[in-house]
């Protein structure tokens, strides 16, 4: 004789609340899914300094300079067209680097349909997450042009393998990044030019001395770190005065 099968009939309610806890367990695991997906991706960037190897540290270099040899095209275009130096306006689209004493038709603007038109980026790889272009007028490279303040570009936290290879196309062949002490880039482009006592940036803080004397262009050490001021900052001179 066959044993009957019993079976087990489930409520309504019963079988609302299990096929609910399925419904949230699926969503928890979307959920912590994407989480970790997000932190991984963040962390790659910012892990960046002890993973690039030799050939994308040089590609970074190479992105680093052709970008600034754009952004200084665009300046020297700007000035063909009657753009006086103080009426060059690094203004990005976030606000930064605004000239008041610019045009309002934004024919000086860099970064304008209206001025040189070129696009506004920042490099992918070789510095770190949140750091952008910057300029500043603060300070005057030793030995180049007067001893007026120069319009600087430049570019906080760059990865160390990437601003030794900038060095090496500056022909700065050292063991270690040249050390500035100070302020290099104090306050940002408005307009004006520090002229009455500029920040001198020679590289004086490790020898050998001087590093930096006559070089439009090079990859520095700071002493000084705060928010958008990384240890090592790539400056590149886009008005020599």
């Amino acid at each position: 004789m066959k044993k009957r099968k019993t079976i087990t009939l489930r409520t309504m309610p019963q079988y609302l609340s299990e096929k609910g806890s399925t419904f949230f367990y699926i969503l928890l695991a979307v959920v912590l899914f994407g989480t970790l997906s997000f932190t991984v991706s963040r962390g790659m960037r910012g892990a960046q300094t002890n993973t690039l190897s030799d050939r994308k540290a040089e590609l970074a270099a190479s992105e680093i300079l052709d970008n600034a040899q754009k952004i200084q095209r665009a300046i020297d275009y700007l000035r063909r067209n009657g753009c006086s130096e103080n009426d060059i306006s690094m203004e990005t689209p976030d606000g930064l680097n605004a000239n008041a004493t610019s045009p309002i038709n934004k024919s000086c603007h860099v970064f304008s349909h209206s001025g040189a038109n070129i696009t506004w980026n920042t490099p992918k790889i070789g510095i770190a997450e949140n750091s952008f272009w910057r300029a500043s007028s603060h300070s005057h490279i030793n030995y180049i042009g007067t001893n007026k303040a120069e319009l600087l570009l430049y570019l906080p936290s760059v990865n160390k393998i990437v601003c030794e290879k900038i060095n090496k196309s500056a022909n700065i062949i050292r063991d270690t990044i040249p050390l500035e002490n100070g302020y290099a880039f104090n306050s940002e482009w408005n307009g004006s030019f520090n002229d009455s006592g500029p920040h001198i940036i020679s590289c004086d803080g490790v020898a050998p001395a001087g590093a930096c004397n006559r070089k439009p262009f090079a990859c520095i050490e700071s002493d000084v770190s705060n928010a958008y001021h990384g240890n090592y900052i790539f400056y590149y001179v886009l008005i020599e005065r």
